[in-house]
């Protein structure tokens, strides 16, 4: 992989596991197009399509073709996706911020005995609850406070 490609690759936030794929359908004679000198010219699917549509419009954005105010538009509208939280990612956060089972349930305007659930895996967090998880586990718990 050359300098420029790594470098176009990270900037892109394409993952080793796209990049991968897409390589192997190279081998399989699945491109767009053969450039030449062992240039291929192959899309690469992204993993969702909010990660798609921010791609392109950015891509616009830096040609001058969409604006900075609609470019931030787009991207409030693409939020990211919420993953789920085992028992042991929910330890993590919680100890990360160094916060007892209770004030973490304080935080989230839920009872002490539901934090210990999700850590024990007897429930698991939904809704409110697991975007509240997702916004301390991006932005800080200052986000939330």
């Amino acid at each position: 992989m050359t300098k420029h490609f790594s470098k176009w690759v990270s900037k892109q936030k394409i993952s080793g596991e796209e990049l991968a794929n897409a390589l192997t359908e190279l081998q399989t004679g699945n491109f767009e197009a053969n450039l030449g000198g062992c240039i291929y010219k192959k899309r690469i699917m992204r993993k969702s399509i909010a990660d798609s549509i921010t791609g392109t419009v950015r891509d616009l954005n830096r040609s001058g073709l969409v604006n900075d105010s609609t470019m931030k538009n787009i991207e409030n509208l693409c939020l990211p996706e919420i993953r789920e939280y085992s028992p042991e990612k929910i330890i993590s956060i919680r100890k990360k911020f160094r916060l007892s089972q209770a004030a973490l349930a304080s935080i989230f305007n839920i009872s002490p005995s539901t934090v210990q659930k999700w850590e024990q895996g007897n429930i698991k967090p939904a809704g409110a609850s697991r975007k509240l998880l997702d916004i301390i586990e991006r932005k800080g718990l200052e986000a939330l406070i």
